[in-house]
């Protein structure tokens, strides 16, 4: 039992369980001292967190179910929410907004088969038209706050209006978004050059642009 330093009412215990090698699994105890007064707050952090990143692999779920037999579109929201959580995370985003920002990334193109199947079209505009009316019911059947689901609507309704971006979760999904789309599509140098000048602004999203498009690499391409 860990000793209770003075000033902290309790102290919380986590048991991580981590794999080192080949000794298999063994439990890594983490203990955090929680100030007085402070005790409430901490564990409502903790029931977020918790409640968020179940949450999201529903959504996860969902999206991949949404899309089924078109794995293009699977693999595509996939590496943007990967990258979107990349830079989130090490921009230091707050986690509510980091949240936003990763259910975002996961339906930021759910408008494209509705575009496809009723207009022939899958480009940004009609993605941005038909998106938001095609997520809300997912969200509010899954139990997403209202708060959320607006401002997720919100982006899913401008992630290639570059000249709407009012926040860091705009910022961050658009970045993540050409990512990908700039190695799945094959732009020229020239046009990768003027996209990084034009749209990025985040340190982490500049570095993994120019990791990805401007490093060189002489090994075997498969």
């Amino acid at each position: 039992m860990k000793k209770r330093p003075f000033g902290v009412s309790f102290c919380v215990e986590i048991v991580v369980w981590c794999k080192l090698g080949s000794f298999g699994l063994f439990p890594l105890r983490v203990y955090f001292d929680i100030p007085n007064g402070r005790e409430g707050f901490i564990i409502k952090e903790i029931k977020f967190l918790e409640d968020a990143m179940e949450l999201l692999d529903q959504l996860c779920r969902e999206m991949i179910a949404y899309d089924k037999g078109d794995p293009r579109r699977i693999h595509h929201f996939l590496k943007v929410h990967a990258f979107a959580e990349q830079i989130g995370r090490e921009e230091g985003i707050p986690e509510k907004q980091l949240f936003v920002l990763e259910a975002a990334a996961y339906v930021h193109d759910i408008g494209i088969h509705r575009g496809e199947m009723e207009f022939g079209r899958n480009d940004g505009k009609i993605q941005e038209e038909l998106g938001p009316e095609e997520v809300r019911p997912i969200l509010e059947r899954l139990g997403f706050e209202t708060e959320d689901i607006d401002r997720i609507c919100w982006l899913v309704a401008h992630h290639h209006s570059y000249g709407s971006i009012d926040g860091p979760d705009a910022q961050i999904l658009a970045e993540a978004d050409m990512l990908v789309n700039q190695y799945e599509s094959g732009r020229s140098d020239k046009e990768n050059r003027a996209l990084y000048n034009r749209l990025y602004k985040t340190e982490v999203g500049k570095r993994i642009f120019r990791e990805l498009y401007f490093e060189s690499y002489e090994g075997i391409h498969a």
